[in-house]
């Protein structure tokens, strides 16, 4: 399940903040040195290839070195790409963050990766991130504002987290009506130079038949390919075993893999902010992997899935403390 709430967008503060990234990148509190960050995380495969992913200073927790809190770890870690969630409101103010995201990605010759989180229904499953667009046709006015604002420049969108595996709890119905939703989302949003990937969960929840199935139902036809692991902990070899097995249902599309948050050796034991996790691979293309398009941080570190495990702060609020520990853990 996904846990995430809106943040509010901050102003744009970029030159300091990156002064600040170059300076300490290579540094670490814990004295083990963390992996070497490039200095563009560029994709070297698929449609977008050549292309590097955009690194946004708006991040939670970018916004929290701003603030005060510039140790070396969190300094790494806004210094790495990481998604833009669109979480629903005014259609007018995603179109808006998504046009000022997209502008300055492309000044700095890169591409972002969007996450459209606003079904309606959204997390009827745990409820902590509970909400989306009250019906379907506020949804198609979202949608719409966020494929309009991006006029034709090159991103990625991660589509509906959790909207596919949760189906279940939803209404049965309402069901028909989600996947006429995210089929119809797919063709709003998909261009030449607009990835779209639908969100299949990961590999716990579901078997690659039902999430063929499922993605089937919802336009994975029409879209680039879907998204494994959002917002989760799976360790990467095991989504790369899981996406292959649901590509080879769905036409052989591709995946990208959520990595922000499964460096550790195991899965955990429940979903909530559990404890002992530590950040995973950087993000980019996949090193010796033809079937994944690229390795993403969707889901940012540090961030609470709700008040459960590990965390007493509501879902999508930034604890450092927590951020920091995944980064130790980590060996940064």
């Amino acid at each position: 399940m996904i846990e995430y709430a809106r943040r509010n967008p901050v102003v744009v503060w970029a030159a300091g903040l990156f002064a600040v990234l170059l300076a300490v990148a290579g540094s670490s509190a814990s004295g083990v040195p963390g992996p070497h960050l490039p200095r563009t995380f560029r994709l070297t495969s698929g449609p977008l290839r050549g292309h590097s992913l955009y690194v946004s200073p708006n991040t939670s927790v970018a916004s929290a070195v701003h603030r005060g809190h510039p140790s070396p770890e969190l300094t790494r870690l806004a210094a790495i790409p990481q998604a833009t969630w669109l979480t629903g409101g005014p259609p007018g103010a995603a179109a808006r963050e998504v046009g000022q995201v997209s502008a300055a990605a492309q000044r700095s010759h890169s591409v972002p990766v969007f996450v459209v989180y606003d079904i309606p229904r959204r997390d009827c499953g745990s409820g902590q991130s509970a909400g989306g667009a009250p019906n379907a046709h506020a949804y198609r006015d979202y949608v719409s504002a966020v494929a309009f604002a991006n006029r034709g420049r090159p991103a990625i969108v991660v589509l509906e987290p959790d909207a596919l595996a949760q189906i279940d709890c939803v209404a049965p119905q309402f069901r028909q009506g989600r996947y006429r939703l995210l089929k119809w989302a797919v063709g709003a949003l998909q261009t030449r130079r607009v990835m779209v990937y639908l969100d299949a969960g990961n590999r716990g929840w579901h078997s690659a038949h039902d999430m063929a199935e499922r993605l089937s139902r919802a336009g994975i036809a029409q879209a680039r390919g879907f998204a494994l692991n959002v917002s989760n902990f799976d360790p990467t070899s095991s989504e790369i075993a899981y996406g292959r097995s649901i590509s080879g249902l769905v036409g052989w599309k591709r995946f990208v893999i959520d990595t922000s948050r499964n460096g550790a050796a195991s899965r955990p034991r429940g979903w909530c902010n559990p404890p002992r996790r530590a950040v995973g691979p950087l993000p980019g293309t996949a090193p010796h992997d033809k079937d994944v398009d690229a390795l993403l941080w969707i889901k940012a570190p540090g961030e609470s899935d709700g008040v459960c495990g590990t965390s007493r702060l509501p879902a999508g609020q930034f604890d450092r403390k927590a951020a920091t520990r995944m980064m130790r853990n980590a060996g940064w």
